[in-house]
């Protein structure tokens, strides 16, 4: 299913690339939870109003899209300023600068009712409290915005199922063992159980833990501390380990059932009620979720630009590839070629 969304009028706004001070980044238990919590911090200012905005994966800038006349005034210079965050440059609003704000927004202005884990979103604040016994809300969320603004949203429903891991899936001794990590549902290798927190942790007790979910990925995790937690490695990042409670690590990807068209729908119209009720506005625009299509149209095709120009948010780019001239080989004379002797198979 399809929702459009309103236009955002590109020529009216404008972009600011802001970066994070180093004293500021440092004063966090982690660049990112700084990061992002700044991030969510900037979204309840009411200076900021209804822009749009998202962190890059530099882990010290923030990227912010919203009307000229609000991002231009004193008082947002103000509020950045009080939390260490300058204008490093003003660009030109370009389509993917609203589709990367937007979804971050998005998950933001919806947790914790609406939950990322991977791409998909999964409805219900006590999500994990109910994982492996319920089959679970969930949309995959994809933002679309055409060069002349108008934007959509593609919304593929269905119910899905979560199965968290278990100590006992470890053995004794401990066999490591590859699960998945929410919210971003990256595999790693959980190679340790523990019934607290490490001595060496960067979080006192489990409350401090709960409240770096809360600002780093928006996840309310129950109030009442989990009964074990995993030490965790990834690949590429061997020496060093990652404590995970086990509410957050999961056993495989999410089991996804089939749904009737009545409950496809439900769900759409559930988020979509959400979505205006926590997003009455994008920069300037009403939001007016008039349009709910089953078959949607196809969606223009992006311009072909560089990756690197199109979306310099993302971590990989891809390099462009100057084609050179095919050169043809000689032709090579069969008849006159050496025949090999094939050597019997034996079974």
């Amino acid at each position: 299913m399809l929702i459009e969304i309103p236009r955002a009028p590109l020529d009216e706004l404008a972009a600011f690339f802001l970066r994070i001070k180093e004293e500021r980044l440092e004063n966090g238990p982690c660049r990112h939870q700084v990061q992002h919590a700044l991030a969510r911090e900037l979204l309840e200012l009411r200076n900021v109003g209804d822009s749009l905005l998202a962190p890059t994966t530099t882990l010290d800038q923030i990227l912010i899209v919203g009307r000229k006349e609000v991002l231009h005034s004193s008082a947002f210079a103000d509020d950045i300023a009080v939390r260490q965050l300058k204008i490093l440059r003003e660009l030109r609003v370009e389509a993917w600068m609203v589709e990367a704000c937007f979804k971050f927004t998005l998950l933001n202005r919806l947790a914790p009712e609406w939950n990322r884990v991977g791409v998909a979103l999964i409805q219900g604040s006590e999500f994990l409290g109910d994982s492996g016994r319920l089959k679970l809300r969930r949309l995959l969320v994809e933002v679309h915005c055409t060069t002349s603004g108008q934007m959509y949203l593609k919304l593929p429903p269905d119910l899905c199922k979560m199965f968290p891991l278990e100590p006992w899936q470890l053995g004794k001794p401990v066999q490591p063992r590859w699960c998945f990590m929410l919210p971003k549902l990256s595999r790693g290798e959980v190679i340790d159980v523990r019934e607290d927190l490490p001595a060496d942790s960067q979080f006192a007790d489990y409350d401090e833990l709960r409240q770096y979910w809360m600002d780093s990925y928006g996840y309310s995790l129950p109030p009442a501390a989990p009964p074990v937690y995993f030490d965790v490695v990834f690949y590429g990042l061997r020496n060093e380990v990652f404590t995970y409670p086990s509410y957050c690590v999961l056993t495989a990807e999410p089991a996804v059932y089939p749904s009737d068209e009545e409950t496809r729908k439900r769900i759409v119209h559930d988020f979509a009620e959400q979505l205006a009720a926590k997003i009455p506005s994008v920069c300037g625009q009403p939001m007016l979720i008039d349009t709910v299509l089953d078959h949607p149209p196809p969606l223009p095709l992006p311009l072909r630009t560089p990756l690197a120009q199109r979306n310099p948010l993302l971590k990989h780019q891809r390099p462009i590839i100057n084609h050179m001239p095919i050169q043809k080989r000689p032709p090579v004379d069969h008849d006159n070629e050496p025949k090999a002797k094939r050597k019997p198979r034996v079974f």
